[in-house]
């Protein structure tokens, strides 16, 4: 099974590389949906792996467990090389596990939580930069997995 540093080298080197082609070849020379995908994609790789299912274990004095905080109590409910590593289902899981987290932060900063209207709403206005964001999160989970398959 490879590494952290392993999966890293491989999806920033190998990986964004393929994936911007892909990207440029759907969607154009579209900057303003690069940046969603490019960032995603590198936070992807970087903080919200499939291994994230073992955050519990990073140290929390580093950027990385510091970033991966919001995945301790997901690493506490699901088991290493779970759902986590499924391509799909993993990507979906961790996406509304940090999408739950921000909805807490939220509400503890302002002290209610938005309308379903305004939340929905800012969410469709931005859909397709939500979109090529969620393919970032989702090329970069491929990437993990793919390299977990052959390297073992």
């Amino acid at each position: 099974m490879a590494n952290y540093k392993t999966h890293t080298v491989f999806n920033i080197c190998c990986g964004l590389p393929v994936g911007l082609l892909a990207f440029t070849y759907l969607a154009g020379a579209n900057t303003r949906l690069l940046a969603p995908f490019i960032v995603l994609f590198c936070y992807g790789t970087l903080f919200m792996s499939p291994d994230v299912d073992q955050a519990d274990k990073y140290n929390s004095f580093s950027l990385r467990g510091l970033l991966s905080f919001p995945f301790i109590s997901y690493s506490l409910l699901f088991k290493h090389r779970g759902l986590s590593h499924s391509v799909i289902w993993g990507t979906l899981t961790r996406a509304l596990w940090l999408f739950l987290w921000f909805l807490l932060l939220f509400f503890f900063i302002y002290r209610y939580l938005p309308g379903p209207d305004t939340l929905f709403g800012t969410l469709y206005h931005f859909r397709v930069e939500c979109f090529y964001a969620f393919l970032g999160l989702f090329f970069a989970d491929f990437c993990h997995i793919f390299i977990d398959f052959f390297v073992r």
